[in-house]
């Protein structure tokens, strides 16, 4: 294995190459006491391992080990430190290890051997095989779900529900550079300057390590302190309902298959349970698009004779907005036209009691006017 060692204090990195010197495993092909000269040597030198110090000036070791995967991902990351709650930060990265100063040999053998390990797995050790005949998929709708192999249930897990977060926050985000203030200001706004940007470092490291063991073809890039994924191999369910007619073009038969398709990948609001303040606006814009391309696509069948498939539509959506007033009266509308009245008046009853319960109102006028004027309604 080729190791570069990062510390500010030369006594330490002194200590660490006499340790390592004897190990037949591992070469120690650089040595630096400034990260920045660290992460300009990574391209060329192209490591298995680094070895880092956490707490550096100008540039803490959870920064440097994240800026250092975005320039080389195949390295592994082993963190140093002097101070035990470093160490839990080192632990929450997902560092592969971490050695307590003054490192003892006895430690940094289990280390190597938790290398060797990684470097070398055995079959059963390898991540989940990707299914060749399904490019990896991203799930928003309802959940958020990274698939493997383009199934929902082969999903990749998160090491924690931040880095999982983060994932979310950087696909919606696809293709733009994101200021490292605003993902600060967006998931962590509670948190102090020092804090969030160890959280930051810490949870991207969690995110980059995952999507390299999954093997999934997604790259974070790094620049002027700002982040951009890059995912041109993995689909969406987003993305192509993205590409439902807007509402200047009508739904017509030649478009109808298509808005249907895309519909139905709304399995539920943006990351379902998942209530990250950050995406509330955009949850709404979909579910608000959802709502509106569902009620012309309602409009359409009905006008054009597809009663029932516009009666099941209308269903789906007031189950989905069982307070939208105008998805009732489209399928009242539709009772109406297939002459049952027995569903009209069931469908009326239950608009009635909900608007009573929920908000103390009653059906507007024109809404009681369907009621009133059915023949025998009252009977």
């Amino acid at each position: 294995m080729r190791a570069i060692i990062v510390d500010d204090e030369q006594p330490a990195i002194d200590m660490l190459n006499v340790l390592l010197a004897p190990k037949e495993q591992i070469a120690v092909v650089g040595t630096y006491r400034k990260p920045a000269e660290a992460l300009a040597a990574i391209a060329e030198l192209k490591p298995d391992v680094a070895f880092l110090d956490i707490q550096m000036p100008h540039m803490s070791g959870l920064e440097l080990a994240e800026r250092m995967l975005s320039e080389h991902d195949e390295m592994e990351i082993v963190f140093i430190t002097a101070y035990d709650h470093y160490a839990l930060e080192a632990f929450r990265a997902g560092a592969i290890d971490y050695l307590l100063k003054p490192i003892m040999e006895n430690e940094l053998d289990k280390t190597i051997s938790k290398l060797l390990k990684r470097l070398r797995p055995a079959a059963a050790e390898k991540p989940p095989e990707r299914m060749t005949q399904h490019a990896p998929a991203i799930y928003a709708f309802g959940e958020f779900t990274v698939s493997i192999g383009g199934e929902r249930q082969n999903a990749a897990q998160w090491r924690t529900v931040k880095a999982q977060e983060l994932m979310a926050y950087l696909f919606i985000n696809r293709g733009k550079s994101i200021s490292k203030w605003e993902i600060i200001n967006d998931l962590w706004p509670d948190c102090s300057t020092d804090q969030a940007h160890s959280h930051l470092h810490t949870t991207m490291y969690q995110v980059r390590k995952t999507l390299k063991y999954y093997e999934i073809n997604a790259v974070i890039h790094f620049r002027n302190s700002h982040y951009r994924l890059e995912m041109d191999e993995l689909v969406s369910d987003v993305e192509q309902f993205e590409l439902l007619p807007d509402d200047k073009e009508p739904i017509m038969e030649h478009n109808l298959t298509l808005s249907e398709q895309r519909l139905a990948l709304y399995k539920g609001d943006l990351f379902g349970s998942w209530s990250y303040s950050w995406s509330t606006s955009l949850k709404e814009r979909y579910k608000e698009r959802f709502v509106a391309t569902t009620k012309r696509v309602c409009q359409f069948l009905a006008d054009s004779g597809q009663h029932q498939a516009a009666v099941l539509r209308c269903q789906q959506l007031i189950a989905l907005q069982p307070l939208d007033e105008e998805a009732y009266v489209l399928l009242l509308l539709l009772y109406r036209k297939l002459n049952n009245r027995t569903a009209f008046m069931a469908l009326y009853r239950r608009l009635e009691d909900m608007l009573g319960s929920e908000l103390g109102i009653q059906p507007e006028e024109s809404v009681r006017q369907l009621y009133e004027h059915w023949p025998e309604s009252k009977g």
